[in-house]
């Protein structure tokens, strides 16, 4: 998926592109003379603009790259016509393009002033149709318009469109709009209409990715698979407490009637943590045959990654990342979250891999895939229950402000895939290393005996160790996640800043 930004002059041919295929459709598609005219209106305009034909055409020049506008035919060596491409590439029905073209045209407005500006574009049959359509575009998984709350000495709310703008080389602080576009180096896109069809944000989620607010990510494996109930449903509330105390957004992911579903309620957190083991366990390869189904799943790291990205958003925390296994040169046992990390555009702060695996081997692997690993306050890799594992990470990083500098400056160079943020566990809460390895050699020698592998296997050794330490290690567990989900919500929100 790549990034478009649409300066102030894109965004004007575009709503006059969509205005006058239906006010004018016998002189539609318009030629560079006819489009300049129509953008330097005096009227219906807001700001009123004075372009000239340069102007035009390299505003032209760069929609059509970006497959937003399209030269409609050369009739036979006169003049070369043009026109949008709005209703492939954002999937917009007749009343969705009238009331984008209003937006892009005239700028903030309420539904009164829409319903009496939209008559030559649409006949709405009345304001509840005009808010339903608003509605759609508001509630996208990639929102296009954002419902602005009405101020003191104002009687309505506002709507505006959510199209990124440039001014003089300089970027306004703002929501993104990303359009998918063909390309052999980027996973296959998702269009709109797919996305909204098996993307659910929750609506608070929904408004904070509008207006670009921090929102932190958080998996539902730990749920259903990491602790044991009630402490699982009151870790994921209270995780979801401290992003919010921190200033951001939770959005505890996981698979609902045949949805991603970015944010759950309580309810649906107390049901994946009541059903435990019964919920799917789900990675990259079980969520179409899930999802299909219909079925409830809790979702791994990779696939959180993949919900978040899929909802717009950055920043995920969670306890430990999957890795490379004890014994992987024999079994190839390796996690698929961390193929994950090196396709998927989101950060992940934890404390470091789970303790169970390989870290070395671990740590080759992603360095093999290109995929930073990063020490918050430490050169070392934390290793789950402790805070040291003899392994240096590639850099150390001391701030949340440093940490989204070079997260936004990965992402704009078009440097594909995550970053493992290891933040160590807090020193009052790290086990002794001596007592938890001896303790996790036995459960691995255990889980040997018993012939347990593949996804299996990590909720096995996870509860057997609680119980050989007797739950010291689910202690340390729950206050890791904690200390990561402060982090990732500070990070996130400086992320939002830039």
């Amino acid at each position: 998926m790549e990034k478009i930004t649409l300066s102030d002059k894109e965004i004007r041919i575009l709503g006059c592109l969509m205005e006058k295929e239906k006010t004018t459709p016998d002189s539609y598609p318009l030629t560079v003379n006819s489009l300049l005219n129509a953008c330097n209106q005096k009227t219906g305009r807001d700001p009123v603009m004075q372009l000239d034909n340069q102007d035009i055409e390299t505003a032209l020049d760069s929609l059509t790259r970006k497959d937003l506008a399209e030269e409609a035919y050369n009739d036979g060596g006169y003049a070369v016509r043009y026109q949008h491409c709005l209703d492939r590439a954002w999937e917009l029905s007749d009343r969705q393009q009238a009331l984008m073209a209003l937006l892009m045209l005239r700028g903030s407005q309420t539904v009164g002033e829409l319903k009496a500006r939209t008559a030559r574009l649409y006949d709405f049959a009345g304001t509840a149709e005009l808010e339903q359509s608003l509605n759609h575009l508001c509630d996208r998984a990639r929102p296009l318009a954002v419902r602005i709350p009405r101020k003191p000495g104002q009687k309505e709310n506002r709507y505006d469109h959510l199209l990124y703008r440039e001014n003089a080389g300089e970027e306004k602080k703002g929501p993104t709009i990303i359009i998918n576009k063909k390309s052999s180096a980027s996973p296959a896109p998702v269009s709109p209409a797919v996305r909204e069809s098996l993307v659910e944000l929750a609506p608070e989620v929904r408004e904070a990715v509008a207006s670009g607010r921090g929102v932190v990510a958080l998996e539902s494996t730990i749920i259903s698979h990491g602790m044991p109930y009630p402490q699982n449903v009151e870790t994921a509330l209270e995780v979801e407490k401290i992003v919010r105390s921190e200033g951001a957004v939770p959005a505890t992911i996981a698979l609902m009637n045949g949805k991603f579903k970015v944010g759950l309620s309580a309810d649906e957190i107390d049901m994946l943590g009541k059903t435990g083991r019964d919920v799917i366990k789900c990675s990259r390869r079980d969520l179409p045959f899930v999802l299909a189904r219909k079925l409830p799943g809790a979702t791994t790291v990779a696939a959180t990654m993949i919900g978040a990205a899929l909802g717009g958003v950055k920043m995920f925390a969670t306890g430990g990342i999957g890795g490379v296994h004890r014994g992987a040169p024999a079994t190839f046992d390796i996690s698929a979250d961390l193929d994950e990390l090196a396709r998927t555009d989101v950060a992940v702060v934890c404390a470091g891999a789970k303790a169970i695996l390989d870290l070395p081997l671990t740590l080759e692997y992603l360095e093999t895939r290109g995929v930073p690993v990063v020490g918050y306050g430490t050169e070392e890799l934390p290793a789950f229950y402790t805070r040291t594992s003899g392994l240096n990470v590639d850099y150390r990083i001391d701030s949340p402000e440093e940490l989204a500098r070079a997260l936004d400056i990965k992402w704009r160079l078009g440097l594909t895939g995550g970053v493992v943020i290891a933040n160590p566990i807090p020193q009052e809460y790290s086990m002794d290393p001596d007592l938890i390895n001896g303790v996790i050699d036995r459960a691995l020698g255990e889980m040997e005996a018993k012939g347990i592998r593949g996804k299996e296997s990590t909720p096995f050794l996870l509860a057997r160790i609680s119980e050989l330490t007797e739950g010291d290690s689910l202690y340390s567990n729950i206050k890791l996640v904690f200390n990561n989900a402060r982090l990732a919500s500070k990070t996130a929100l400086e992320l939002a800043k830039l």
